[in-house]
């Protein structure tokens, strides 16, 4: 049996460690590779480091020749000078200003006024300009241009409503005159319209004389410090302190939509010029 193995034989059994000197072992450890084995390892190192150069080659080839397209394309669209319209913008504003934004003497100056643009051919302009600036400064005429059309009809029909809260204020100034028990809101009122006049609409005076009004507004009852109204005295020639909306307020805002008509007149010519020189 297994069990009952001699000695002899588990002596037979044991490797013969002799047969594998150290010395032989680490021969075989540094022996070089075979001369095939290593041209197929140089030849693919090769490869890959030509493919290298050739895919940096051509990016770098891609890069420049998309550089110089952008470049050209650049060129024809921003590459060309504003036409020379100053007189007839000139007189149309003066017509504008004469006979009003919309009417039809305005209407044919400022149609004038574009055809003379679509019909220039001028020379290019100073490229003191970036790049970056004018393909800036054409994305913002055209954004502009297509909000003012957007809201162009919008734009009309509130200057039509304020002639007519004009109309009505003229007929009947009671209309928007504030009654006896209004006295806090008529003082904060008139705090708010005299920070306006005074430190402007936007400024953090006018802004905190505006929130106070509407908190009078909104409460029974309200204290205002008053710090502008009786400095700013002048102001009642021109502004109500007794109603909110008052005719001179109207007014100004009125002249307001007409200068907003009339540079939306000025952003389109614009739009069109910059249309025309990138076709």
């Amino acid at each position: 049996s297994q069990r009952s193995q001699s000695p002899q034989n588990k002596e037979r059994i044991k490797p013969n460690r002799a047969a594998y000197p150290t010395t032989h072992l680490k021969r075989l450890s540094v022996r070089p590779l075979p001369t095939s084995i290593m041209n197929i390892f140089i030849s693919a190192s090769l490869s890959i480091l030509l493919f290298s150069v050739h895919s940096v080659t051509s990016f770098s080839t891609i890069c420049t020749r998309q550089q110089t397209t952008f470049r050209a394309a650049t060129t024809r669209i921003y590459g060309t000078s504003r036409p020379d319209t100053a007189d007839a913008v000139a007189e149309a504003l003066r017509i504008s200003k004469e006979f009003g934004a919309t009417s039809p003497e305005a209407r044919v100056a400022w149609d004038a006024v574009e055809e003379m643009d679509s019909n220039d051919s001028s020379a290019a302009f100073s490229s003191t300009i970036t790049t970056s600036a004018k393909g800036d400064y054409f994305n913002q005429i055209q954004s502009l241009a297509f909000l003012m059309k957007e809201t162009k009809e919008k734009l009309s029909q509130m200057k039509t409503l304020a002639n007519h809260l004009m109309e009505l204020e003229l007929t009947d100034p009671s209309l928007t005159q504030l009654g006896p028990e209004a006295e806090n809101i008529r003082n904060a009122l008139a705090e708010a319209k005299a920070a306006v006049g005074v430190h402007g609409p936007h400024s953090p005076e006018a802004e905190s004389a505006w929130s106070a009004l509407d908190d009078c507004v909104n409460l029974d009852e309200c204290e205002v410090d008053s710090h502008y109204r009786y400095s700013a005295a002048a102001l009642k020639a021109h502004h109500s302190y007794d109603a909110v909306v008052d005719a001179e307020s109207i007014q100004e805002a009125i002249e307001a939509f007409e200068k907003i008509e009339n540079f939306a007149r000025f952003v389109e010519v614009e739009k069109n010029r910059l249309d025309i020189k990138s076709a």
